[in-house]
This record gives C-alpha cells, sequence and structure tokens, in this order.
C-alpha cells in the first residue's frame, strides 16, 4: 500500500497528481486524513519502542502538517492533525533568510494562538495539545524545506 499525506491532501490539483500517478507507475495512493496520519504514526512509533516504553507522546513535524498524537496502547487515546508543517510556516511567514526577528516574534504570537484555538477534547473529556513550554516554536527548529512542485504555495501573511 502507498499514501500520500498533506502535500497531496492540501494541494488544490490533489486528483490530478493521485491520477498522474497512476497513469505514470500504476499505483493508486491512498490519501490519509490527517488524523490517520497522526495514528499511524503513532502506532510506527509505539512498535519501534514497543509496550513496555509505558506512555508516548508523539510530535510528528512534517513539511505541510503537525501531527500529535499520546497514549499507552496501540492505539493513541489523542491523535491531532496541524496545518502547522516547518516548511509551510518557513514559507508562509519567514520569506528572509534568516529571517528578521519581528518576522519570528509575529510567527510564535500566530502559532501560540493557532495551537490554542485548535485544542480539542478526546473521548474522555481531556483537553489534549501543547501546555507550557515553546512547542509553538519547534516548527522553527529545522531548515526551510523548498516549496514542494505541487502544494498550493502561498503568498504568505504578509502578502509576499
Amino acid at each position: 500500500m502507498a499514501f500520500a499525506t498533506s502535500a497531496v491532501r492540501d494541494a488544490t490539483n490533489s486528483e490530478d497528481v493521485l491520477a498522474r500517478v497512476l497513469a505514470d507507475t500504476g499505483v493508486a495512493l491512498q490519501v490519509l486524513s490527517g488524523v490517520d496520519e497522526s495514528r499511524l504514526t503513532f502506532l510506527a512509533v509505539r512498535r519501534w519502542y514497543g509496550w513496555s516504553a509505558g506512555r508516548i507522546i508523539n510530535i510528528d513535524i512534517g513539511g505541510g502538517s503537525l501531527e500529535l498524537s499520546n497514549g499507552v496502547d496501540e492505539e493513541p487515546e489523542v491523535a491531532l492533525s496541524l496545518p502547522l508543517g516547518a516548511g509551510r510556516l518557513t514559507r508562509e511567514w519567514l520569506p528572509d533568510d534568516p529571517p528578521g526577528r519581528r518576522r519570528v516574534a509575529m510567527l510564535r504570537d500566530w502559532l501560540a494562538t493557532e495551537i490554542a484555538g485548535r485544542r480539542r477534547r478526546d473521548a474522555r473529556g481531556r483537553q489534549p495539545g501543547p501546555r507550557g513550554g515553546n512547542v509553538e516554536d519547534v516548527p522553527l527548529a529545522g531548515p526551510a524545506a523548498p516549496a514542494p512542485p505541487l502544494g498550493r504555495g502561498s503568498a504568505g501573511r504578509d502578502g509576499r
């Protein structure tokens, strides 16, 4: 089985991309929902570390999305996907290399608001998501990823 994640999931031309891959390779990609991407990533981490690892809190920062998952069993108790990947945020918010302090501060403020606004209650009534610390800074830790040729692209928050 072959899967596609946020780059294809969020692309305006995703149907064209899927058709082209099928025509050129004979592979029918299945597009994972964000929650399924988070859930399957958690399962991979669980199997890597084993059940003796106890509770796992997994933070998967991709190019287009950020997956958060948490649990003690094979299935996570919480599985979230947010459109806050390092490449996406870099393209949309940090056009200069190196980015200016003002732009980084603006992005941090926006991320804090965005993450707080997307917290959801899980089936057991708990509110998952980042707590304390500077989780909102983590997507900025890696190098900028080049813009994907099949993605939507963006003019950025300030029109650039």
